[in-house]
């Protein structure tokens, strides 16, 4: 394979939305363009079985670190505009940004509108711990609601339905060896 074949190969391979540039990304992404379009995801499992959205993961590996934290940033930004709050400085910025996506690059475009959405709607008043508490609330919700969906649903993201492979393995064909 050449260099060139295989370049395409990964492009290929890569959700259209990480083969924007920088500019056309904040663009289509952002907060308010993510709350219209993400709407259709109203539950965590919405959210997490949407193969359409891009992870933090991919973007952070598309883009960078430094461009998924600014992101992040943006949403903090938008939200203390919705609340009408004076904005963070840098440091706090900074930091809540890192603290809610820190360890969490499954999360999708689709959660960080979730939980920016909830917060939105349920929050009285804002504050970085309510944000960085958001994020750890819906990602144990996102977890269970998750693991709940699996078992009564037998569908597995990275195996596909297993029901028919469990039917031909019965319990009672098991014979032990002498």
């Amino acid at each position: 394979m050449t260099k060139e074949n295989s370049l395409t190969t990964i492009k290929a391979n890569t959700l259209p939305a990480l083969q924007l540039s920088k500019e056309e990304f904040l663009k289509t992404f952002s907060p308010a363009k993510c709350l219209r379009a993400m709407a259709k995801y109203k539950t965590p499992v919405q959210c997490s079985l949407a193969a359409d959205v891009p992870t933090i993961a991919a973007v952070r590996k598309t883009y960078g670190e430094e461009y998924i934290s600014g992101y992040i940033k943006l949403w903090i930004m938008n939200l203390y505009d919705f609340f009408g709050k004076q904005p963070l400085n840098d440091m706090q910025l900074d930091e809540a940004a890192f603290l809610c996506i820190e360890g969490r690059y499954y999360l999708n475009l689709a959660d960080i509108n979730a939980v920016f959405t909830i917060l939105k709607k349920s929050a009285a008043d804002i504050n970085p711990q309510k944000i960085v508490k958001a994020f750890e609330d819906y990602d144990i919700r996102r977890a269970k609601d998750f693991y709940n969906h699996t078992l009564t649903t037998d569908v597995h993201p990275d195996y596909g339905t297993r029901t028919a492979d469990l039917k031909r393995l019965k319990i009672g064909d098991y014979k032990p060896k002498k």
